[in-house]
């Protein structure tokens, strides 16, 4: 699912969409990051269940960054730190989708 604020104001038929955007609509840039991280972690790690994350979880730091709202730094690290060590191409994809998702996701102006 697409978290970025625009899109669920405008989802008008997604029923979770706009329940999402009714309880986080007076939070801007980080605040709404993170309100909507909690769900796109509940996304990654759905996609996680039934794989062999040990080696994953070396880097499980970075659940803290995305948590906290920190999205762009959390993509910069994955892009950089995570993805070129991961052995597993599943591993990876699920990576990327996470990335993808914070990507579309975050509401913070890019300095």
């Amino acid at each position: 699912m697409n978290y970025n604020k625009n899109v669920m104001k405008n989802a008008i038929c997604n029923p979770k969409a706009q329940a999402i955007y009714s309880a986080g609509r007076d939070k801007e840039k980080r605040e709404w990051n993170r309100h909507v991280a909690g769900y796109i972690l509940d996304e990654f790690l759905s996609k996680m269940e039934g794989e062999d994350a040990m080696e994953f979880i070396q880097y499980a730091n970075v659940l803290t960054y995305i948590s906290v709202g920190m999205f762009d730094s959390s993509v910069q690290y994955i892009e950089t730190a995570i993805l070129p060590n991961i052995q597993s191409e599943t591993l990876k994809e699920n990576a990327r989708f996470l990335v993808g998702m914070l990507r579309e996701s975050d509401n913070f102006p890019k300095s």
